[in-house]
Protein backbone atom coordinates (compact mmCIF):
# COMPACT_ATOMS: atom_id res chain seq x y z
CA UNK A 1 0.00 0.00 0.00
CA UNK A 2 3.13 2.15 0.44
CA UNK A 3 2.77 2.98 -3.77
CA UNK A 4 -0.79 3.54 -3.75
CA UNK A 5 -0.32 6.38 -0.80
CA UNK A 6 2.22 7.93 -2.46
CA UNK A 7 0.48 8.13 -5.73
CA UNK A 8 -3.20 8.75 -4.07
CA UNK A 9 -1.60 11.28 -0.94
CA UNK A 10 -4.43 12.18 1.29
CA UNK A 11 -7.30 9.66 -0.05
CA UNK A 12 -8.89 6.87 1.28
CA UNK A 13 -9.04 3.64 -0.34
CA UNK A 14 -12.15 2.03 -0.51
CA UNK A 15 -11.87 -1.75 -1.12
CA UNK A 16 -15.26 -3.06 -3.20
CA UNK A 17 -15.83 -6.32 -2.82
CA UNK A 18 -19.07 -7.75 -4.38
CA UNK A 19 -20.45 -4.39 -4.88
CA UNK A 20 -20.07 -3.52 -0.99
CA UNK A 21 -17.27 -0.60 0.55
CA UNK A 22 -14.78 -1.64 3.01
CA UNK A 23 -12.11 0.70 5.06
CA UNK A 24 -9.86 -1.70 6.27
CA UNK A 25 -7.43 0.72 7.95
CA UNK A 26 -7.85 2.51 11.45
CA UNK A 27 -5.99 5.44 10.56
CA UNK A 28 -8.83 5.77 7.56
CA UNK A 29 -11.85 5.26 9.65
CA UNK A 30 -10.55 7.93 12.08
CA UNK A 31 -10.20 10.24 9.27
CA UNK A 32 -13.03 9.82 7.72
CA UNK A 33 -14.94 9.91 11.05
CA UNK A 34 -13.58 13.09 12.44
CA UNK A 35 -12.90 15.12 9.28
CA UNK A 36 -15.90 14.20 7.32
CA UNK A 37 -18.64 12.53 9.57
CA UNK A 38 -18.82 9.20 8.13
CA UNK A 39 -19.48 6.50 10.58
CA UNK A 40 -20.38 3.38 8.43
CA UNK A 41 -20.68 0.10 10.41
CA UNK A 42 -18.16 -2.25 11.78
CA UNK A 43 -19.14 -5.70 10.43
CA UNK A 44 -15.68 -7.40 11.87
CA UNK A 45 -15.94 -10.10 14.31
CA UNK A 46 -13.12 -12.48 16.04
CA UNK A 47 -12.98 -15.94 14.34
CA UNK A 48 -12.93 -18.08 17.79
CA UNK A 49 -16.37 -15.15 18.42
CA UNK A 50 -18.05 -15.25 14.89
CA UNK A 51 -21.60 -15.01 16.64
CA UNK A 52 -21.15 -12.01 18.46
CA UNK A 53 -22.19 -9.37 17.71
CA UNK A 54 -21.59 -6.31 20.38
CA UNK A 55 -17.65 -5.83 20.39
CA UNK A 56 -17.56 -5.28 16.27
CA UNK A 57 -13.90 -4.46 14.62
CA UNK A 58 -12.50 -3.76 11.37
CA UNK A 59 -13.11 -3.53 8.33
CA UNK A 60 -15.37 -0.77 8.50
CA UNK A 61 -18.48 -1.33 5.87
CA UNK A 62 -19.77 1.75 4.32
CA UNK A 63 -23.23 3.01 3.17
CA UNK A 64 -23.78 3.74 -0.69
CA UNK A 65 -24.44 7.00 0.30
CA UNK A 66 -21.40 7.66 1.95
CA UNK A 67 -19.27 6.38 -0.59
CA UNK A 68 -21.04 8.40 -3.42
CA UNK A 69 -20.31 11.16 -0.67
CA UNK A 70 -16.61 10.60 -0.42
CA UNK A 71 -16.00 10.26 -4.13
CA UNK A 72 -17.72 13.28 -4.94
CA UNK A 73 -15.64 15.43 -2.19
CA UNK A 74 -12.38 14.09 -3.92
CA UNK A 75 -11.33 12.32 -0.46
CA UNK A 76 -11.72 8.65 -1.65
CA UNK A 77 -10.01 6.15 -4.22
CA UNK A 78 -11.98 3.16 -5.22
CA UNK A 79 -10.59 -0.22 -5.49
CA UNK A 80 -11.20 -3.50 -7.67
CA UNK A 81 -10.69 -5.50 -4.27
CA UNK A 82 -10.60 -8.77 -6.34
CA UNK A 83 -8.73 -7.97 -9.26
CA UNK A 84 -5.46 -6.10 -7.32
CA UNK A 85 -4.88 -9.40 -6.11
CA UNK A 86 -2.67 -10.48 -9.06
CA UNK A 87 -1.30 -14.15 -9.32
CA UNK A 88 1.76 -14.05 -7.01
CA UNK A 89 5.52 -14.53 -8.85
CA UNK A 90 8.12 -16.81 -7.50
CA UNK A 91 10.36 -14.34 -5.86
CA UNK A 92 7.08 -12.68 -3.85
CA UNK A 93 6.24 -16.22 -2.73
CA UNK A 94 9.56 -16.73 -1.68
CA UNK A 95 9.35 -13.22 0.04
CA UNK A 96 6.71 -14.21 1.86
CA UNK A 97 7.20 -17.96 3.32
CA UNK A 98 10.96 -16.42 4.72
CA UNK A 99 8.91 -13.69 6.56
CA UNK A 100 6.33 -16.06 8.28
CA UNK A 101 9.07 -18.50 9.18
CA UNK A 102 11.23 -15.30 10.74
CA UNK A 103 8.04 -14.32 12.74
CA UNK A 104 7.26 -18.34 14.08
CA UNK A 105 11.18 -18.11 14.77
CA UNK A 106 11.18 -14.95 16.79
CA UNK A 107 8.26 -15.72 18.89
CA UNK A 108 9.91 -19.26 19.64
CA UNK A 109 13.04 -18.02 20.94
CA UNK A 110 11.07 -15.18 22.69
CA UNK A 111 8.79 -18.21 24.35
CA UNK A 112 12.12 -20.26 24.93
CA UNK A 113 13.70 -17.16 26.91
CA UNK A 114 10.12 -16.54 28.90
CA UNK A 115 10.59 -20.02 30.11
CA UNK A 116 14.09 -19.97 31.16
CA UNK A 117 13.62 -17.08 32.86
CA UNK A 118 10.76 -18.08 34.68
CA UNK A 119 12.53 -21.72 35.57
CA UNK A 120 15.99 -19.48 36.88
CA UNK A 121 13.63 -17.37 39.17
CA UNK A 122 12.01 -20.99 40.51
CA UNK A 123 14.77 -22.45 41.19
CA UNK A 124 16.26 -19.02 43.01
CA UNK A 125 13.17 -19.22 45.10
CA UNK A 126 13.30 -22.54 46.49
CA UNK A 127 17.12 -22.36 47.12
CA UNK A 128 16.38 -19.35 48.98
CA UNK A 129 13.54 -20.56 51.00
CA UNK A 130 14.69 -21.99 54.23
CA UNK A 131 15.12 -25.73 54.30
CA UNK A 132 15.30 -26.20 58.06
CA UNK A 133 11.33 -25.62 59.15
CA UNK A 134 10.16 -28.64 60.24
CA UNK A 135 7.60 -28.79 57.72
CA UNK A 136 9.78 -28.72 54.78
CA UNK A 137 11.55 -31.87 56.24
CA UNK A 138 8.74 -33.52 56.72
CA UNK A 139 7.70 -32.78 53.07
CA UNK A 140 11.20 -34.24 52.12
CA UNK A 141 10.91 -37.00 54.31
CA UNK A 142 7.13 -37.88 52.57
CA UNK A 143 8.58 -37.39 48.94
CA UNK A 144 11.67 -39.78 50.02
CA UNK A 145 9.40 -41.99 50.82
CA UNK A 146 7.63 -42.30 47.53
CA UNK A 147 11.08 -41.97 45.39
CA UNK A 148 12.13 -45.27 47.64
CA UNK A 149 8.32 -46.81 46.53
CA UNK A 150 8.20 -45.93 43.24
CA UNK A 151 12.01 -47.34 43.14
CA UNK A 152 11.21 -50.76 44.81
CA UNK A 153 8.42 -51.34 42.38
CA UNK A 154 10.56 -50.37 39.18
CA UNK A 155 13.11 -52.94 40.59
CA UNK A 156 10.06 -55.53 41.09
CA UNK A 157 9.12 -54.88 37.43
CA UNK A 158 12.10 -54.85 35.84
CA UNK A 159 13.16 -58.98 37.42
CA UNK A 160 9.78 -59.73 35.87
CA UNK A 161 10.48 -59.13 32.44
CA UNK A 162 12.94 -61.25 30.61
CA UNK A 163 15.16 -58.63 29.41
CA UNK A 164 17.14 -55.94 30.81
CA UNK A 165 16.21 -52.17 30.46
CA UNK A 166 19.42 -50.11 30.30
CA UNK A 167 21.10 -48.32 34.16
CA UNK A 168 19.83 -44.79 34.07
CA UNK A 169 23.30 -44.05 34.81
CA UNK A 170 24.12 -45.14 31.68
CA UNK A 171 21.18 -43.62 29.81
CA UNK A 172 22.72 -40.65 31.68
CA UNK A 173 25.93 -40.39 30.48
CA UNK A 174 24.90 -41.12 26.86
CA UNK A 175 23.00 -38.01 26.80
CA UNK A 176 25.22 -36.03 28.51
CA UNK A 177 27.57 -37.41 25.58
CA UNK A 178 25.17 -36.64 22.71
CA UNK A 179 24.83 -32.81 24.55
CA UNK A 180 28.65 -32.42 24.31
CA UNK A 181 28.40 -33.95 20.66
CA UNK A 182 26.02 -31.71 19.45
CA UNK A 183 26.76 -28.36 20.87
CA UNK A 184 24.61 -26.03 22.88
CA UNK A 185 23.72 -24.16 19.61
CA UNK A 186 21.68 -27.46 17.70
CA UNK A 187 20.38 -28.42 21.58
CA UNK A 188 18.47 -25.08 21.15
CA UNK A 189 17.33 -25.06 17.88
CA UNK A 190 16.05 -28.84 18.72
CA UNK A 191 13.87 -27.18 21.55
CA UNK A 192 13.05 -24.02 19.49
CA UNK A 193 11.77 -26.48 16.69
CA UNK A 194 9.33 -28.46 19.68
CA UNK A 195 7.54 -25.13 20.77
CA UNK A 196 4.26 -23.88 19.14
CA UNK A 197 3.76 -20.31 17.50
CA UNK A 198 0.79 -18.07 16.83
CA UNK A 199 -0.17 -17.80 13.07
CA UNK A 200 -1.59 -14.28 12.52
CA UNK A 201 -3.79 -14.14 9.79
CA UNK A 202 -4.68 -10.28 8.93
CA UNK A 203 -7.83 -9.29 7.49
CA UNK A 204 -6.27 -6.43 5.19
CA UNK A 205 -4.25 -7.43 2.05
CA UNK A 206 -1.91 -4.91 2.24
CA UNK A 207 0.84 -6.78 2.99
CA UNK A 208 0.99 -9.44 0.48
CA UNK A 209 3.31 -8.97 -1.75
CA UNK A 210 1.36 -9.66 -4.44
CA UNK A 211 -1.45 -7.18 -3.75
CA UNK A 212 -1.32 -4.66 -6.33
CA UNK A 213 -4.74 -1.71 -5.77
CA UNK A 214 -2.47 0.97 -7.99
CA UNK A 215 -2.55 0.03 -10.85
CA UNK A 216 -5.16 2.31 -13.38
CA UNK A 217 -7.10 -1.29 -13.98
CA UNK A 218 -7.71 -1.29 -10.13
CA UNK A 219 -8.21 2.29 -9.05
CA UNK A 220 -10.86 4.77 -9.71
CA UNK A 221 -10.74 8.16 -8.93
CA UNK A 222 -14.56 9.07 -10.07
CA UNK A 223 -17.58 7.69 -9.96
CA UNK A 224 -17.93 7.90 -13.87
CA UNK A 225 -14.73 5.67 -14.22
CA UNK A 226 -16.26 3.14 -11.71
CA UNK A 227 -19.53 2.80 -13.27
CA UNK A 228 -18.23 2.07 -16.62
CA UNK A 229 -15.89 -0.43 -15.33
CA UNK A 230 -18.80 -2.27 -13.94
CA UNK A 231 -17.08 -1.41 -10.33
CA UNK A 232 -19.69 0.60 -8.77
CA UNK A 233 -22.67 1.29 -10.36
CA UNK A 234 -24.84 3.36 -7.25
CA UNK A 235 -26.58 5.22 -7.93
CA UNK A 236 -28.31 3.72 -10.76
CA UNK A 237 -31.66 5.24 -10.54
CA UNK A 238 -34.38 7.75 -9.57
CA UNK A 239 -34.78 6.25 -6.00
CA UNK A 240 -31.06 5.71 -5.60
CA UNK A 241 -29.96 9.10 -6.47
CA UNK A 242 -32.92 10.83 -4.11
CA UNK A 243 -31.25 8.75 -1.48
CA UNK A 244 -27.71 10.38 -2.06
CA UNK A 245 -29.28 14.09 -2.23
CA UNK A 246 -30.86 13.95 1.17
CA UNK A 247 -27.75 12.11 2.22
CA UNK A 248 -25.51 15.35 1.08
CA UNK A 249 -27.81 17.97 1.82
CA UNK A 250 -28.47 16.67 5.86
CA UNK A 251 -24.38 15.84 5.49
CA UNK A 252 -24.26 19.43 4.38
CA UNK A 253 -26.55 20.85 7.31
CA UNK A 254 -23.55 19.49 9.75
CA UNK A 255 -25.46 15.89 10.56
CA UNK A 256 -24.48 12.82 11.29
CA UNK A 257 -26.43 9.39 9.40
CA UNK A 258 -26.98 6.15 10.01
CA UNK A 259 -29.05 2.89 9.61
CA UNK A 260 -32.74 4.04 9.90
CA UNK A 261 -34.61 0.57 9.25
CA UNK A 262 -34.78 -0.17 13.33
CA UNK A 263 -36.29 3.49 13.77
CA UNK A 264 -38.94 2.88 10.79
CA UNK A 265 -36.55 4.92 8.00
CA UNK A 266 -33.87 5.54 5.60
CA UNK A 267 -31.60 7.28 7.88
CA UNK A 268 -31.40 7.86 11.42
CA UNK A 269 -30.09 11.67 12.03
CA UNK A 270 -27.92 12.76 15.00
CA UNK A 271 -26.72 16.26 15.51
CA UNK A 272 -23.26 15.58 16.44
CA UNK A 273 -20.99 11.69 16.78
CA UNK A 274 -23.25 8.78 17.15
CA UNK A 275 -21.13 8.03 19.99
CA UNK A 276 -22.29 11.30 21.73
CA UNK A 277 -25.90 11.78 21.27
CA UNK A 278 -29.01 10.35 20.15
CA UNK A 279 -30.59 10.68 17.20
CA UNK A 280 -32.96 12.89 16.73
CA UNK A 281 -34.94 11.91 13.69
CA UNK A 282 -35.17 9.16 11.45
CA UNK A 283 -35.63 9.79 7.77
CA UNK A 284 -38.27 8.51 5.06
CA UNK A 285 -37.27 9.32 1.37
CA UNK A 286 -39.44 10.39 -1.20
CA UNK A 287 -38.49 10.15 -4.62
CA UNK A 288 -40.83 13.15 -6.36
CA UNK A 289 -42.63 15.60 -4.39
CA UNK A 290 -46.02 14.11 -5.85
CA UNK A 291 -45.21 10.66 -5.16
CA UNK A 292 -48.69 9.16 -3.03
CA UNK A 293 -48.35 8.08 0.56
CA UNK A 294 -50.47 6.08 2.21
CA UNK A 295 -52.29 8.06 5.19
CA UNK A 296 -51.76 4.35 7.04
CA UNK A 297 -47.79 5.17 6.92
CA UNK A 298 -48.29 9.01 7.69
CA UNK A 299 -49.54 7.88 11.21
CA UNK A 300 -47.01 4.13 11.24
CA UNK A 301 -44.66 6.78 11.19
CA UNK A 302 -45.88 9.09 13.24
CA UNK A 303 -46.52 6.81 16.08
CA UNK A 304 -42.94 4.98 15.56
CA UNK A 305 -41.28 8.32 15.94
CA UNK A 306 -42.42 9.11 18.52
CA UNK A 307 -42.32 5.73 20.22
CA UNK A 308 -38.61 6.15 19.94
CA UNK A 309 -38.54 9.45 21.07
CA UNK A 310 -38.03 10.88 17.96
CA UNK A 311 -39.17 13.03 15.02
CA UNK A 312 -40.31 11.83 11.70
CA UNK A 313 -38.61 13.64 8.68
CA UNK A 314 -40.55 13.60 5.32
CA UNK A 315 -37.42 14.13 2.69
CA UNK A 316 -39.27 15.15 -0.73
CA UNK A 317 -36.72 15.39 -3.63
CA UNK A 318 -37.14 17.16 -6.43
CA UNK A 319 -34.20 15.69 -8.70
CA UNK A 320 -32.63 18.01 -11.73
CA UNK A 321 -32.60 16.59 -15.15
CA UNK A 322 -29.60 14.41 -16.18
CA UNK A 323 -26.93 16.22 -18.34
CA UNK A 324 -26.98 13.42 -20.51
CA UNK A 325 -29.80 11.08 -21.73
CA UNK A 326 -30.82 8.08 -19.77
CA UNK A 327 -28.72 5.16 -20.91
CA UNK A 328 -29.96 1.05 -20.24
CA UNK A 329 -26.92 -0.20 -18.24
CA UNK A 330 -28.04 -3.53 -19.54
CA UNK A 331 -30.13 -4.72 -16.51
CA UNK A 332 -33.20 -2.83 -17.48
CA UNK A 333 -32.30 0.50 -15.21
CA UNK A 334 -31.75 3.37 -16.16
CA UNK A 335 -28.32 5.07 -15.36
CA UNK A 336 -27.76 8.75 -14.34
CA UNK A 337 -24.48 10.70 -15.02
CA UNK A 338 -22.61 10.45 -12.44
CA UNK A 339 -20.52 13.96 -12.54
CA UNK A 340 -18.81 14.26 -9.51
CA UNK A 341 -19.80 18.20 -9.09
CA UNK A 342 -23.26 18.49 -10.39
CA UNK A 343 -26.16 18.80 -7.57
CA UNK A 344 -28.41 16.09 -6.80
CA UNK A 345 -31.50 18.90 -7.00
CA UNK A 346 -33.64 20.46 -4.29
CA UNK A 347 -34.62 18.85 -1.25
CA UNK A 348 -37.41 19.78 1.44
CA UNK A 349 -38.42 18.21 4.69
CA UNK A 350 -41.26 18.10 6.70
CA UNK A 351 -41.05 16.78 10.51
CA UNK A 352 -43.83 14.29 11.50
CA UNK A 353 -44.61 13.89 15.15
CA UNK A 354 -47.63 12.11 17.13
CA UNK A 355 -49.51 14.49 19.33
CA UNK A 356 -51.68 11.99 20.98
CA UNK A 357 -54.76 14.90 21.18
CA UNK A 358 -57.69 12.83 22.37
CA UNK A 359 -56.52 9.47 22.81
Amino acid sequence: MDGFRSKHAGKVPIHIINKHAYIWETQDVAFVRTEHHICGLMTGTLPMLNQQNIFLGLPLQLFPEEVVLLMRKGVAVLIDDVNAHKPATMSEKEAYEKAYKEDADQQRRTTLSLRKKTMAAYVSRNQSSSSSSAANDKRAKREEAKREAELERRRQHESEVDHQLPDPEDLKAMNERRKEEKGEEEEEEEQLSKLPYLHLTHGSSSSLPWYHPDSSSTAYTTLSSAAEAGLWTYPSNQSERASCAVFEDLHRRGYYMGIGLRFGGHFSVYPGDPLRYHAHYSATVYTTPGQPVNALELVASGRLGTAVKKSHLICSVRLREPTRPEEEDGSGRSRYDHSDDAAWGEVEYFSLSWAGFGT
